[in-house]
């Protein structure tokens, strides 16, 4: 059965996630979907991946409060600090919005260099939709 976006059709989202997605992020993660789908030659396995990727990105952005369209650098070097065990603070003014130490387990140099391409790839559709004026990525 398929979901509320496209691209539920490879990834299953739990409740919390899809409230999350129901926005603006949703529907660049479906337009993101539909350009790995119809335009790239990837196998499955590495779509798939890459919207994993982008997915865990828009939603490290939804905690931190902010919009996909405004990222910067160092917010995805934040992401990616989060995500490889580092600690940083969220460029957030309320106190309470400490990234702190990832629950996740460290990425080795090959995921790592998956996700930023999958980001790079994200962004880079992105500002050739003119969502964005730069890739940040």
């Amino acid at each position: 059965m398929t979901g509320v976006f496209q691209f539920e059709e490879v990834l299953t989202l739990d409740d919390k996630q899809r409230r999350t997605l129901t926005g603006t992020s949703g529907a660049l993660l479906d337009r993101f979907y539909s350009y790995l789908f119809a335009e790239k030659n990837y196998s499955h396995n590495t779509w798939r991946a890459y919207l994993k990727d982008v997915l865990e990105l828009l939603l490290f952005l939804d905690r931190e409060k902010i919009p996909p369209a405004d990222v910067t650098i160092l917010d995805l070097r934040s992401f990616f600090t989060m995500r490889t065990g580092g600690s940083i603070r969220s460029r957030s003014a309320d106190a309470g919005s400490v990234t702190g130490i990832s629950r996740h387990r460290t990425l080795g140099p090959r995921s790592q260099a998956r996700k930023l391409a999958s980001i790079r790839a994200f962004y880079g559709l992105m500002h050739r939709l003119e969502i964005v004026p730069d890739n940040p990525a």
